[in-house]
């Protein structure tokens, strides 16, 4: 379930928002009377959405987007303007507002903000856990193949072919011109096999005497 603030100073405006937010979204929305009472409940808690006035007293509707883009980049904000502020609203999506709405006409429009800021939300979390899942996935595969490096369809050949053979005791000839990676095809047998524990020796055949 998503974690929704809403900051205004005025008390019928922010239920207003709450009330709509609850009927729109089945969601109960937390409230801040102001921009510090704003800045403390993201202290306790990690908020998927923020929706402020930009006119407060105090600390505005700016100031408190400027924390929030620093102490919680991951936060979408929506920031609720009269339209003798559209110049602010402006100002506040340089900054990193996620959009902004006006104040007339809020109950028509803050549904489909909503719905687009949570949108843009999942879609920033699911980049995320593919680009940690990839990361995994490099660095166990750094960690099975060593330098291998490439995801051609040889390469792909080539690391399926040392997953297959690293599984048996059978002797392996690996042939090829000097510097396209015969010991590191070698290391990478060596560290999947049932040997991997053991020492893995390397001899420069060219300095044998014959």
């Amino acid at each position: 379930m998503s974690r929704i603030l809403v900051v205004d100073d005025q008390e019928f405006p922010r239920q207003a928002v709450v009330d709509l937010i609850e009927h729109e979204f089945g969601v109960t929305a937390a409230t801040a009377a102001s921009a510090g009472e704003a800045l403390a409940a993201m202290a306790e808690q990690v908020f998927d959405l923020i929706i402020t006035d930009l006119k407060m007293d105090e600390m505005d509707g700016i100031q408190l987007l400027e924390r929030v883009r620093s102490d919680h980049p991951g936060t979408e904000v929506i920031v609720v303007t009269g339209y003798g502020s559209i110049e602010d609203a402006v100002e506040a999506m340089r900054i990193g507002a996620s959009d902004f709405v006006v104040k007339d006409g809020l109950s028509k429009v803050l549904p489909i903000k909503i719905t687009k800021a949570l949108e843009n939300l999942s879609a920033r979390h699911e980049r995320d856990r593919l680009g940690e899942e990839n990361r995994y996935l490099r660095e166990e595969i750094g960690d099975r193949f060593g330098e291998i490096v490439g995801d051609s369809p040889v390469i792909q050949q080539v690391l399926g072919t040392v997953m297959k053979v690293s599984a048996t005791d059978s002797s392996v000839l690996i042939y090829g011109e000097s510097g396209t990676g015969k010991e590191l095809v070698a290391r990478a047998i060596h560290r999947q096999s049932s040997r991997s524990e053991g020492p893995f020796v390397r001899v420069n055949c060219g300095a044998l005497p014959r």
